[in-house]
């Protein structure tokens, strides 16, 4: 939430923890909000009159226009806060996810080889004799499946 935003929330909270005490206010107040490096001084003007009074730009809000801004805005940090909830558990969903398993993706012939234990030139060779050895094409690429490997080497010593 960049500066502003925050200024409004923080605004708004005082706003809501205001109301109580809104009766006995009779004289302007001063809410101090933070905004990164500097301060604003937002004047939070309350008065019982009827019409709102323009006061050098300000304008004077009676208790009703304030409290119908302050609930307002309630409802909007109610709403913000089921948001950020929603979006709490949707981060928690992705983090439970578990990562792929280390043998879930596919060797090229160097890593088959090594994982058999033979040289790149065996490899190649038992690609063009051998029709036990499955592998995938992939462009010009030849990859492996860690579980084909597992079933040709399981063959192989079983043979």
């Amino acid at each position: 939430m960049d500066g502003r935003g925050s200024d409004l929330v923080q605004l708004a909270v005082h706003l809501r923890d205001s109301l109580s005490c809104l009766d006995s206010v009779r004289s302007p107040r001063v809410q101090r909000v933070s905004a990164g490096r500097r301060d604003h001084q937002v004047p939070l003007l309350v008065t019982t009159r009827a019409a709102p009074m323009a006061l050098g730009g300000v304008t004077e809000m009676t208790n009703s226009e304030v409290r119908s801004i302050a609930v307002r805005i309630e409802a909007r940090l109610q709403s913000i806060a089921e948001h950020e909830a929603a979006i709490r558990i949707d981060l928690e969903a992705l983090a439970s996810l578990t990562s792929p398993a280390a043998d879930d993706h596919l060797l090229d012939v160097s890593a088959a080889a090594q994982w058999l234990g033979v040289s790149r030139a065996t490899m190649f060779r038992l690609l063009r004799t051998d029709t036990h050895l499955r592998h995938v094409k992939v462009g010009k690429r030849t990859l492996f499946r860690p579980d084909d490997l597992r079933s040709y080497a399981a063959r192989q010593v079983a043979s």
